[in-house]
């Protein structure tokens, strides 16, 4: 490059001893042009430099994350055929039948007094569980919305209380219909298989159908399955 340079001073040293202005010279002294290009070359180096970062960036954040250090981004689980979870009121829900699993209050988040209710869940012989949903003081559904049933994973902790996996997936058990009329009552029975491992939360939440996302959590309760 230095070799460039210096051939490129004579050749406009001689140029200008001889009067004759050559197309596409640059104007001044030899001194001022070899400077001019130098400046160009680190501005070049400059722009090549910066690129390259920009391009590095851009691929790290592409790469996904290393194994162990994932963000814990719950996913909802909804597929295009969502069951049913039968609600029977204002009549009575028949029999669960089986042998009692567990059963657990129903409470609103933050505290609230209502709505409340309780939920249990039996054994049924072979492969899944049985469970009722029993709940009181709810706003019919609005048009469009309905109440649908969720789980996500938890851990018992040795205070006595549980503790959300927010890395596990929250999954949709199915929707409740009829929708909740003017009574706010809900008598729901549903039947899951016994492909659950551990312990969950289950979440009573009002939303839209076509929701992707768990929304407005109503009821909840700790420790099923």
């Amino acid at each position: 490059m230095a070799g460039f340079y210096d051939r490129l001073e004579d050749q406009l040293v001689q140029a200008t001893e001889r009067g004759v202005p050559r197309r596409g010279m640059l104007r001044g002294t030899p001194r001022q042009v070899t400077r001019r290009h130098r400046r160009a070359e680190w501005l070049a180096v400059a722009v090549a430099v910066a690129v390259c970062l920009v391009v590095a960036a851009a691929f790290v954040g592409l790469r996904p994350a290393p194994h162990g250090h994932r963000r814990a981004v719950p996913v909802t689980h909804r597929h295009a055929s969502v069951p049913v979870i039968r609600n029977y009121a204002p009549g009575a829900a028949p029999p669960l039948g089986g042998q009692l699993f567990c059963d657990a209050a129903l409470t609103a988040p933050h505290g609230a007094d209502r709505p409340s209710g309780t939920v249990v869940v039996h054994t049924h012989p072979p492969t899944a569980y049985v469970y009722r949903i029993t709940a009181s003081g709810l706003k019919p559904a609005p048009r469009g919305e309905v109440y649908e049933i969720w789980l996500h994973q938890e851990v018992s902790l040795s205070s006595g209380g549980y503790q959300i996996m927010p890395s596990e997936p929250i999954i949709l058990l199915g929707i409740i219909e009829p929708a909740v009329g003017a009574s706010g009552r809900l008598f729901a029975q549903g039947l899951q298989p016994q492909t659950l491992n551990g312990t969950y939360r289950l979440l009573v939440t009002l939303q839209r159908r076509s929701a992707a996302r768990l929304r407005h959590v109503v009821l909840q309760a700790d420790g099923i399955l």
